[in-house]
């Protein structure tokens, strides 16, 4: 006996793909890839010149701090060299009143002076010739 209420099977999912569909969808991925390749391409050019402007705005930043650092270091060392200049001065206008001092104080002229000048308290003595 035949059963009237069996079911027939049916395919399930998508039909097969036509031929002229799968070079579609072939060349598509084909571009796709292309396109995505290109743009990775583009992408590192992009960072190597940004890295390459990077360095060099590192350089100039660096070489301007330098130029001031230079600058201060500059204007310390004539400071100092200024200092110095009106330190010696001082000393040597007191060493000058000292010795008219003494040549004032004594009948004879600045004879000890001239001693004390010839002589060296320290270090290693003068070369004769």
């Amino acid at each position: 006996m035949t059963n009237p209420k069996t079911q027939t099977k049916r395919k399930r999912g998508r039909p097969p793909l036509s031929a002229a569909k799968k070079m579609q969808r072939s060349k598509a991925a084909q571009a796709a890839r292309m396109t995505h390749r290109a743009l990775r391409a583009k992408l590192a050019l992009l960072k190597a010149s940004f890295r390459e402007k990077l360095k060099l705005a590192e350089q100039e930043a660096y070489q301007k701090a330098l130029e001031k650092v230079v600058k201060i270091e500059h204007k310390k060392m004539e400071a100092n060299y200024e200092a110095l200049a009106v330190a010696k001065a001082k000393f040597s206008s007191k060493k000058s009143v000292k010795r008219t001092l003494m040549t004032k104080g004594r009948g004879k002229p600045a004879q000890l002076n001239i001693m004390k000048k010839g002589m060296r308290k320290r270090g290693r003595p003068r070369k004769m010739k």
